[in-house]
């Protein structure tokens, strides 16, 4: 995955500077990120977002199937009730959509796993 994301990189993903395989693991530098604030606009956009997938009907936040995430915020958006950081989250999944098709993809929407380099929204440890 880390190898993928170097050669397609995406300014919503943190930039993979160096992979090295060592036995059955990959160790990978990356830029640094910040994480995100406990509380700030930004977070509370993020966890609106998550919220709405949480609680859909398709219980979509659960989904491993990122097609059917994109779907639901393409809607989410159509209907203008997207927060703004909603359309990095949807580059973001258009993105990593490509990949997924070759090899299944967790832990891509956790909170955790989303900070701040340069003032934008930034995702890493895509697993």
């Amino acid at each position: 995955m880390a190898n993928w994301l170097v050669s397609n990189p995406n300014p919503n993903i943190a930039n993979y500077k160096t992979i090295w395989p060592e036995g059955d693991l990959y160790y990978i530098i990356m830029e640094k990120i910040e994480p995100l604030a406990s509380s700030s606009p930004l977070r509370e956009q993020i966890e609106k977002i998550l919220a709405m997938m949480e609680s859909s009907e398709a219980r979509i936040y659960v989904s491993t199937e990122i097609n059917n995430i994109i779907e639901f915020l393409e809607k989410q958006q159509t209907r203008r009730n997207l927060p703004l950081v909603g359309n990095v989250f949807l580059d973001y999944l258009k993105h990593i959509s490509e990949l997924s098709q070759q090899i299944p993809i967790f832990d891509f929407l956790n909170i955790d796993n989303i900070g701040i380099k340069d003032g934008k929204l930034k995702f890493f440890d895509i697993t």
